[in-house]
């Protein structure tokens, strides 16, 4: 008698981790879904990018945990690469930055990203989002002032994705 094995699924690789089905989601991701229908894009970020948020707690006197079981929206920060990655899940065409050098320590950013359309997004007038930030000597350390522009751009990039999808998280953002 010979014994049948369970079928496991391909691991994907290179394009085809990022095919897409007709509702514009990709194949190879388990989706969380909100009770209206729509995805809970603040489910989908990785475990690995969510960690304490050590300012929340000094700020009430309570002590850091050393992991995020348990901890609300507000006492978690989303890494860069989490924000970057959610992007992607989500799909784009297109990112643009328009910056100004406001003056001498004050720079702004303007992030402007095009989203590919998904069934969420069908028959919308735009899958366009756009959102600012702005880096200055003053909400920056020292090390950073040498990266005003790139620090703008970041924080503009993650509030355009942030804002988006609906996410709660805050994000730190580190070079």
């Amino acid at each position: 008698m010979t014994k049948s094995k369970k079928a496991t699924p391909k691991k994907k690789y290179g394009p085809d981790i990022y095919k897409r089905n007709d509702h514009g989601l990709l194949e190879n991701v388990d989706y969380v879904f909100n009770e209206d229908g729509s995805i809970d894009w603040r489910a989908m970020i990785k475990p690995e990018f969510l960690y304490p948020n050590k300012g929340w707690f000094e700020a009430r006197n309570k002590p850091v945990p050393n992991s995020i079981e348990g901890l609300d929206d507000k006492q978690l920060l989303i890494m860069l690469g989490g924000i970057k990655e959610l992007a992607k899940k989500r799909g784009y065409c297109g990112v643009e930055f328009k910056v100004d050098n406001v003056s001498d320590g004050y720079v702004t950013a303007k992030c402007t990203i095009h989203w590919h359309e998904n069934y969420e997004t069908v028959n919308s007038y735009s899958t366009s989002y756009e959102d600012v930030a702005n880096a200055t000597l003053a909400n920056t350390d020292a090390f950073c002032a040498k990266f005003l522009e790139t620090i703008a751009c970041n924080r503009a990039f993650v509030r355009c994705v942030r804002n988006y999808l609906n996410t709660v998280s805050y994000t730190h953002l580190t070079l």
